[in-house]
């Protein structure tokens, strides 16, 4: 999801076993958490995640 306001990321584990997304070198803060997310993130069976992407503007 994108906004003039910040760029959002949403991914759900729909699977029975825990999967991954690898952002590569790209930096995210997670919203639940606020802890800082960077490559290969594995999410559990059923789990969301949602973060929004640092930039200059929002770091």
């Amino acid at each position: 999801r994108v906004s003039d306001k910040a760029k959002t990321i949403f991914a759900i584990n729909h699977n029975k076993t825990e999967a991954w997304v690898d952002f590569g070198p790209q930096k995210l803060i997670g919203l639940t958490d606020k802890k800082p997310l960077t490559g290969r993130i594995i999410i559990a069976p059923g789990d969301v995640l949602t973060a929004k992407i640092e930039t200059e503007n929002n770091a």
